[in-house]
């Protein structure tokens, strides 16, 4: 999301989410039919379900990393995910676990370990200033036509104005890129919540083929409603077709197109730990990426320059690891049985893989 190649053309949040979704579809397709063989493949309406909750909250997490940082935001959806997971899992599933009490314990300071990151490596503490953290006048939603397209200022007029009453016009880019955060925090902390209502048959890997096919549906809806959203506003088809967001294949593709082979691969493996570990542990041990996304952050896109900030971020990253091995041990069965249990160890495994690619 961060490549130079994306920064340079300031590409769509819904195009990128594209790249995301198409790339999803295709890696649990190829998963499965490796995996589980072609006659494995079936098809669930909960998979709609779990689409209409990740491509909106995904778009919305892409504006988070855009415009407020890759860590502040991770962090923001992260722990807002670990909550609302604990609240399904815990006292919606009633997943058993080996004490209420001290799973909430964990649960709390894997909270604060991922606030803890996230605060370290904010702009207002860690030195960094995010570019574009002005107020802005305008949505980005407001559709842009082509150089070959003639608008008239009557409309253009009449866009801002129905832009205004509907975002306001006093939030700064970062604020609204934190805002989106916690959106796809709440979206992405329920997108899994429908297999619990599968037959065992369909549950974990199986059901990332009805998860890709449903998010397929819902990207397509909302290039539909993208588009008809163009045509209310500029009074006109064929300028509402040539305001839509490019794709900019030719320069975002390596970039769009590897984000969502890392997403899929992780999110097949978030299914199946999910499956095994529950919805109030699985997927709560999973927002460790954070650690990961937190050392790109730092090392790579150096949103974190205080020596300091550095210092107390990896104190928080320690806490985390510690909420991490304590929720694990919370689980009904211990760690070493599941490893003598579980053919491959898939749950495990699956855990870990998504802890390093998300």
């Amino acid at each position: 999301m961060k490549s130079e190649a994306s920064e340079r053309v300031d590409v769509d949040p819904l195009v990128f989410q594209t790249y995301k979704t198409f790339m999803f579809f295709s890696i649990s397709l190829i998963l499965n039919s490796l995996f589980l063989g072609k006659e494995s493949i079936v098809f669930t309406p909960w998979g709609i379900v779990s689409g209409l909750l990740w491509v909106p909250g995904g778009i919305c997490g892409i504006f988070g990393v855009r415009n407020a940082g890759l860590a502040i935001s991770q962090g923001i959806w992260s722990s807002i995910i670990v909550f609302v997971s604990f609240i399904w899992g815990i006292f919606v599933f009633d997943e058993q676990v080996r004490s209420i009490l001290n799973t909430a314990l964990a649960m709390a300071i894997l909270v604060t370990g991922l606030w803890g990151m996230s605060y370290y490596s904010s702009p207002t503490y860690s030195g960094y200033t995010q570019p574009g953290d002005e107020s802005i006048e305008s949505s980005n939603f407001i559709p842009e036509a082509s150089s070959s397209m003639e608008i008239s200022s009557a409309h253009v007029t009449n866009i801002q104005k129905k832009n205004r009453q509907l975002y306001g016009i006093n939030i700064t880019q970062r604020h609204l890129g934190m805002m989106c955060a916690s959106i796809n925090g709440l979206c992405a902390g329920s997108m899994f919540v429908p297999i619990h209502f599968l037959k065992p048959s369909i549950r974990g890997m199986p059901y990332s083929i009805s998860f890709g096919i449903g998010a397929v549906i819902v990207n397509l809806s909302l290039w539909l409603l993208r588009y008809v959203w163009n045509v209310y506003l500029l009074c006109s088809f064929k300028a509402a077709y040539h305001a839509l967001p490019p794709l900019h294949f030719k320069v975002i593709w390596k970039s769009g197109f590897t984000s969502g082979a890392l997403w899929g691969v992780g999110n097949v493996s978030s299914i199946v730990a999910v499956t095994w570990l529950g919805q109030g542990i699985g997927y709560s041990v999973i927002q460790s990426s954070m650690i990961i996304s937190g050392l790109w952050g730092i090392f790579w896109y150096h949103e974190v320059t205080d020596s300091k900030a550095k210092v107390r971020w990896f104190g928080s990253a320690i806490a985390t690891v510690f909420a991490i091995i304590a929720l694990g041990l919370q689980h009904k069965k211990m760690m070493m049985i599941l490893l003598l249990e579980d053919m491959f160890c898939f749950n495990l495994y699956f855990v870990f893989i998504q802890n390093i690619i998300a």
